[in-house]
């Protein structure tokens, strides 16, 4: 009628979580790392913990994105839009039988988007000669979206003050390095007044 106990624990362990790279195009929205893979370390049970990811703007993963620093992310840690090249973590909640886990770094590279052709619209597109440069007002678009001068592509034409066909282009930059547009403009003869 002798009786005796004794415990033993079960431990929760780490399961496998892993990413891989991803290069991408600028998209103008923010832009995700693909979902991770995550296994368990017997039996192959999946842990059903949610998957979290942090990016960071340096390959040592100690800068997240913020909302400042160009990466066009909209919270610390975000994902980004902007061209560069990120690096991601993705960490697995604590559940059941599995405790938390973080992968390796994956690395994210935005490339620009290279259009065919920017629409570029003057808006002037002739003057009478005044002996003066001209410099229409220009504006650029990718289909339906304005793009920014200065941030998003440079622009040359011709200063020359005399009558004639000047090309104005547009350089991409960027976000949409690669992209070019180009639009017209004249400057016309004018009679002189003569008595």
């Amino acid at each position: 009628g002798s009786t005796g106990t004794a415990t033993f624990t079960i431990n929760a362990v780490a399961p496998t979580i892993t990413v891989s790279d991803k290069t991408a195009t600028y998209s103008g929205s923010a832009i995700s790392i693909d979902a991770a893979k995550v296994t368990g370390v017997t039996g192959g049970t999946t842990p059903s913990g949610g998957v979290t990811y942090t990016y960071y703007t340096d390959s040592n993963c100690t800068t997240k994105t913020s909302t400042s620093d160009g990466s066009g992310a909209t919270a610390a840690g975000g994902a980004p839009k902007n061209v560069g090249t990120y690096y991601v973590k993705a960490t697995i909640a604590a559940a059941g039988n599995y405790t938390t886990a973080t992968s390796a770094k994956a690395t994210l590279t935005i490339s620009a988007k290279v259009s065919g052709s920017l629409t570029v619209t003057l808006g002037t597109t002739s003057y009478s000669y005044d002996g003066k440069a001209k410099t229409p007002t220009v504006t650029v678009k990718d289909g339906t979206t304005t793009l920014v001068a200065g941030t998003d592509y440079t622009v040359t034409h011709d200063t020359s003050a005399n009558v004639g066909t000047r090309t104005v282009t547009i350089t991409g930059k960027g976000n949409y390095a690669g992209s070019t547009g180009t639009a017209t403009f004249t400057i016309n003869a004018v009679a002189p007044t003569i008595t």
